[in-house]
């Protein structure tokens, strides 16, 4: 909800702001998809661990070792 604010508040100050924050916004947004999808899996991984901390979610544990 929150990333609604700027744009909804740049619209109210002057619509052609509105307007230019919410196509960066929506460029952001398809380029971290774009590359979380279609980049290197270093790439990939990054853009993954990007959408998990915009969306305060926790690491993923990660495989188990294997004991000696």
């Amino acid at each position: 909800m929150t990333g609604v604010g700027g744009p909804a508040l740049g619209w109210l100050t002057h619509p052609g702001l509105g307007i230019v924050l919410t196509a960066l916004e929506a460029i952001i947004v398809v380029a971290v998809l774009g590359a979380a999808l279609f980049g290197s899996a270093v790439i990939s991984e990054r853009a993954f661990r990007l959408l998990r901390w915009v969306a305060n979610r926790p690491e993923p544990k990660g495989p188990p070792r294997a004991a000696r």
